[in-house]
C-alpha cells in the first residue's frame, strides 16, 4: 500500500482517510490540515515530492499512515490515540537550516 499512498495527492489521501491529519500535524506537514490549503496546494502536490521536498523518510510515513489507517476513525469520544511512531520528537525539524548541518555531523 505505500506506493500507492505515494501517488495520491495530499488533498486525495486526506479526504480519503480524514484520520491521517494527526500524522502530517506531528510530522511537520500540519499546513495540510487547514482545508484552504489542502484544496489548493494539496490538490497539486503528491505524497511523494511532499515528503522528499521535507527531508522526510517517505517509508516510515507511510507506516505511520498505514497504522492509522488500520486503526480507523477516531474513537466515539472525540479523542484518538497517537500512534507509537508518533511519541519521538524530530529536533532536526526545529533547528535553523546552518545548525542541521553542524549538528548531524556531530551525530
Amino acid at each position: 500500500m505505500p506506493s500507492t499512498l505515494l501517488d495520491l495527492t495530499i488533498s486525495a489521501l486526506i479526504d480519503r482517510y480524514p484520520e491521517t491529519v494527526e500524522v502530517f500535524a506531528a510530522n511537520g506537514l500540519g499546513r495540510f490540515a487547514d482545508n484552504e490549503t489542502r484544496s489548493t496546494f494539496g490538490a497539486a502536490l503528491r505524497l511523494r515530492t511532499a515528503l522528499k521536498a521535507a527531508g522526510i523518510n517517505a517509508d516510515l510515513f507511510c507506516r505511520m499512515l498505514d497504522d492509522v489507517i488500520a486503526r480507523g476513525p477516531s474513537r466515539a469520544d472525540g479523542h484518538s490515540s497517537p500512534p507509537a511512531l508518533q511519541r519521538s520528537l524530530n529536533l532536526f525539524a526545529l533547528l535553523p537550516c546552518p545548525l542541521k548541518v553542524a549538528a548531524g555531523r556531530g551525530l
